[in-house]
């Protein structure tokens, strides 16, 4: 029994220490600005970024040491515009995020498996653990409303090992059952 437990230990720290939480600070990604035209994506640390903006006007975008930005001028007048940055795992498995450095524009999610993320929890705890998308927003409802930028830098984040979770408790399950069957005997 003690070697049973003290393999599901060892077992579970090796797969917690692969989980592994990353600050994305985007100084090791090589900057990038872009005036009209199509807007980017860039991955770095296990999480890809994309920078989206909905306005007539020429988009603009960037990346570098002082985060990510997407940003609009939002001048015609009629339906809304604004900008948008989106977070996901590179995977696509679910993650967590446990701290925000510095951000413009306000949270929306997907939780893993579907449906929305409630964000109103402090960061780092509640939907902020199980997230398959995340963006910040920056949005005009009526135009016209001047310049609207979505901005993120020094994200704390980390991919959640769903796949080793499950066998931990498979494994831990079948250790129950072999104790069960052996002390029936």
């Amino acid at each position: 029994m003690t070697k049973l437990a003290a393999f599901l230990i060892l077992a579970f720290s090796a797969i917690s220490a692969n989980a592994g939480t990353v600050l994305i600070d985007f100084d090791d990604v090589t900057p990038e600005y872009v005036f009209g035209g199509n807007l980017f994506d860039i991955e770095t640390k296990g999480f890809t970024f994309d920078a989206v903006t909905s306005s007539a006007s020429p988009p603009e975008a960037g990346v570098g040491s002082g985060g990510i930005f997407a940003g609009a001028e939002c001048f015609a007048f009629g339906a809304g515009c604004g900008s948008l940055i989106v977070m996901e795992a590179v995977n696509g498995s679910a993650f967590s995020i446990q701290s925000i450095g510095s951000w413009e524009g306000s949270f929306e999610g997907t939780l893993f498996g579907g449906g929305a993320a409630d964000l109103s929890a402090p960061i780092g705890t509640g939907d902020w653990l199980s997230l398959e998308t995340f963006r910040v927003r920056n949005y005009c409802e009526l135009t016209p409303c001047g310049y609207f930028e979505a901005s993120l830098d020094n994200v704390t984040a980390s991919v959640v090992p769903i796949p080793a979770a499950v066998w931990l408790f498979g494994s831990a399950l079948a250790g129950l059952g072999w104790v069960r069957r052996k002390q029936a005997n």
